[in-house]
């Protein structure tokens, strides 16, 4: 029997929140720390980054200096 990424997620929320924390770490040991950044990496900058860009690109008023974004004035 194949469980599909959906199916398997649905049924681990399912699980109490203790059990699904023990079974996320052991999954996570099972996962390349390089690999898990670069993929993660990557996610970001496809959604998060690209989409911030996208709203700068189109409204470049809304572009803030490096003293307004480090708090500092």
């Amino acid at each position: 029997m194949t469980v599909s990424e959906s199916e398997f997620y649905e049924v681990g929320m399912s699980l109490p929140a203790d059990v699904r924390k023990h079974v996320a770490l052991r999954l996570l040991e099972t996962v390349d720390p390089d690999e898990a950044f670069h993929l993660a990496s990557e996610a970001w900058l496809r959604t998060e980054a690209a989409a911030a860009y996208d709203r700068l690109k189109a409204d470049p008023k809304t572009a803030r200096s490096r003293q307004q974004t480090s708090g500092s004035a």
